[in-house]
């Protein structure tokens, strides 16, 4: 069963972008103040990876994924199945900069033509 949606890709691009960009303003400490970034900081640059990747506020993250997967077969680029995926996944903080990385992931493989699995 396919997933219908009445979001375009150029629309879905367009506000990933966008809130791409919004991602990358600084986060308000305490009224009128900025959280300072020090990539030489592991502590820092960990909580950074974090927050690409999830949530530092201890909740589960999921992500839906779906696609085509390829592979090379006699040197040429070949579909061999439709892929989707589920995952879920949560960091926990642990203090002192380090974080536990808890994640499980579900994956069907999908036939290209009937979609049968």
């Amino acid at each position: 069963m396919a997933l219908k949606t009445n979001v375009s890709r150029r629309r879905f691009t367009m506000g990933s972008v966008a809130g791409l960009a919004l991602g990358t303003l600084p986060t308000p400490l305490v009224a009128g103040g900025h959280a300072a970034f020090n990539g030489d900081d592991p502590a820092d640059a960990m909580k950074a990876l974090v927050k690409l990747r999830g949530s530092t506020q201890n909740e589960l993250i999921v992500w839906w994924l779906q696609g085509v997967l390829y592979g090379v077969v006699g040197r040429i680029p070949t579909k061999l199945w439709n892929l989707e995926t589920v995952s879920f996944s949560r960091w926990d903080d642990l203090g002192d900069g380090a974080y536990e990385f808890v994640h499980t992931e579900l994956s069907v493989k999908k036939d290209l033509q009937t979609g049968a699995l």
